[in-house]
């Protein structure tokens, strides 16, 4: 089919939202359809504290590099934990850094 092989041929170099919009289709159904043809790619997520890296990887990379349990990992990207972080020069935020 002629949309499966411009998924798999652009998965790398497009965003979900363009391939949706070139192929007419939903943003999830084009993500639904890179996980059954395995053309995800691993998250990158970078932790930093203050103006300071410190660890750059996957969420699983970046739990070894620190100390921190995967868990915590995912929370730190979350929108609670942004806002529970009063002095952004002392807290841990994680973000991602890939736009898939």
């Amino acid at each position: 089919m002629k949309e499966l092989q411009f998924l798999e041929d652009n998965h790398e170099f497009m965003s979900n939202k363009e391939l949706a919009a070139e192929l007419n289709r939903s943003v999830g159904s084009v993500a639904n359809q890179k996980v059954k043809m395995g053309l995800t790619k691993r998250n990158i997520y970078e932790v930093v504290k203050g103006y300071e890296v410190l660890a750059t990887g996957t969420a699983e990379e970046c739990a070894e590099q620190t100390g921190l349990s995967l868990n915590t990992i995912y929370f730190y990207t979350s929108p609670t934990h942004r806002r529970r972080s009063v002095d952004l020069d002392k807290a841990i935020l994680v973000h991602r850094v890939d736009d898939t």
